[in-house]
């Protein structure tokens, strides 16, 4: 009897969790993308689910995701004024963030009534999907799928006004730097000089160029790097590290100063290809290499060619 007795409370203490179980939680979200489709957001065991009236439309792993922002006005990243400012910004760094924070700087994006979620995610190729939620809905969202995906949501807004404070209170720590554009196939090329700002939170160092005065209104871009303290005994003010040239401009690699170097982080896939490629050269040495690189393909390009008389 009193075996019986056990089990029957093992049993129902066993219900017992089982009724008092929350389920799976879920949002009710508007795709914002004009058609104002209506979706509900859950999570399928590590799987983000999009799921309209007839079925799922979107499946996202919850790790594959990149970015979570939040704005207040709507930014048609199809414009191609936008466009441009991505590529100039940050484009081949696979921040979306900072594009959005450097036009917010430069031209406010305004404080509208209406909440708008960015996700970004990497998951055989990029994927984005915006959404609009009510004010009530979306920290709770964004809380949710932080926890889900261990990624940090990010407000536009809120980095605006601390990056202000921020630019505000360490203007006189700008540097002058020359970034060279290429004119021809030639070798040659133009110099233009921006200033720059470092500015560092816990996270990450982000290098702001304005183009002229640091005022928030001349921001022309925003690139995240890592700081390295090094001797540069190359470096007397500010010398810049290229890597490849375009048609329209080179690819900083990185930026020193006489005891400090700023690398450029790299592109997803470009940081998988190549790793840590000379991560045992000082940045010096990299410099000097570039530059005799650089040399040889003018002088290449400028030797008379003979040609062979039968």
């Amino acid at each position: 009897m009193r075996t019986l007795l056990i089990v029957v409370l093992i049993f129902e203490l066993c219900f017992m969790a089982t009724s008092q179980t929350p389920a799976a939680r879920s949002f009710k979200v508007t795709l914002a993308d004009g058609s104002d489709t209506k979706l509900v957001v859950s999570d399928n065991s590590g799987v983000i689910e999009f799921r309209n009236a007839q079925a799922v439309a979107i499946n996202v792993p919850a790790d594959s995701i990149t970015e979570i922002i939040h704005v207040t006005a709507r930014v048609r990243r199809s414009t191609k004024a936008y466009n441009r400012l991505e590529d100039m910004c940050c484009g081949r760094t696979d921040s979306h963030l900072l594009s959005l924070l450097a036009m917010a700087i430069a031209a406010p994006l305004g404080h509208g009534q209406n909440h708008y979620v960015e996700i970004h995610w990497y998951h055989n190729g990029d994927g984005t999907v915006v959404l609009e939620l009510g004010k009530d809905d979306y920290v709770p969202f964004m809380d949710w799928l932080q926890q889900k995906s261990g990624t940090k949501w990010r407000d536009v807004n809120q980095e605006r006004e601390q990056a202000l404070r921020t630019i505000y209170q360490r203007v006189s720590a700008a540097f002058s730097t020359p970034i060279r554009y290429p004119l021809r196939d030639d070798g040659s090329f133009a110099i233009y000089s921006y200033s720059v700002l470092a500015l560092d939170d816990h996270d990450s160092t982000e290098l702001f160029f304005f183009n002229g005065e640091v005022k928030p209104k001349n921001l022309v871009s925003i690139v995240p790097v890592t700081r390295e303290w090094s001797v540069n005994t190359c470096v007397d003010d500010v010398k810049v590290l290229y890597d490849k040239c375009h048609d329209d401009r080179c690819d900083i690699e990185a930026i020193l100063l006489p005891t400090l170097t700023y690398r450029i982080a790299k592109p997803r896939q470009q940081a998988i290809v190549r790793g840590a490629e000379g991560d045992c050269e000082s940045p010096c040495t990299q410099l000097h290499q570039r530059e005799m690189e650089r040399l040889n393909r003018t002088l290449e390009k400028d030797r008379p060619t003979i040609k062979r008389h039968e």
